[in-house]
């Protein structure tokens, strides 16, 4: 074996003559091979946190989604539609205010707790011929709360309450028997105004 002083064959840098090019081969020392597999434990170690984060991101939104408060359903909300005329209204209702007497309506009143949601309901048809009520007891989710009424004339329906700012979708989704509840509605919120002293 010939041992040399030139600094490049012991860190490993060997020396060749090919034509009139210069070509060096590297052999590898061990601190580099160290260095290396370093370098791929972290990149391991990156890339296994960013596949973690990846998957983790659709549970926090699914988290988040679940925490989100229920939408306020509180307070008095009602749908109405009235004649046009005295001429139309029942003749023992003729000489009644025009607002006092609806052709249809639906009236709710509702409390909440979280999202549970209770009250009371009334609706009427034909001019206050025909009338309902009762009590709701229901759960909210979102800002949908689904009804099951039972009518006093024997029916029952399932309803969707859909809440949409300060209108409440009415929709009768299922209707077994006989009943007078409205079909397709949108009530609104019933403002009530405060007393003067």
């Amino acid at each position: 074996m010939v041992h040399s002083s030139n600094p490049r064959l012991e860190t490993g840098l060997v020396r060749h003559r090919r034509g009139t090019t210069d070509v060096f081969s590297r052999a590898a020392p061990l601190e580099w091979s160290c260095a290396l597999a370093k370098l791929l434990r972290r990149t391991l170690i990156l890339i296994g946190c960013g596949l973690v984060l990846v998957c983790a991101i659709p549970s926090i939104q699914v988290k988040a989604q679940t925490l989100q408060p229920a939408a306020d359903f509180r307070g008095t909300w009602r749908w109405a539609v009235y004649a046009k005329s005295r001429a139309e209204l029942p003749p023992a209702y003729r000489d009644e205010n025009l607002k006092d007497v609806p052709a249809a309506a639906v009236e709710l009143t509702l409390t909440q707790k979280g999202d549970k949601l209770t009250g009371e309901y009334s609706a009427s048809r034909r001019f206050l011929a025909r009338v309902e009520d009762g009590e709701v007891d229901s759960n909210i989710k979102g800002n949908v709360a689904r009804l099951e009424l039972t009518s006093g004339f024997g029916g029952t329906v399932t309803v969707l309450l859909t809440l949409l700012g300060n209108r409440l979708h009415w929709k009768t989704i299922k209707s077994e028997g006989e009943s007078y509840f409205p079909d397709d509605v949108y009530l609104s919120r019933v403002v009530r105004r405060k007393k003067r002293h």
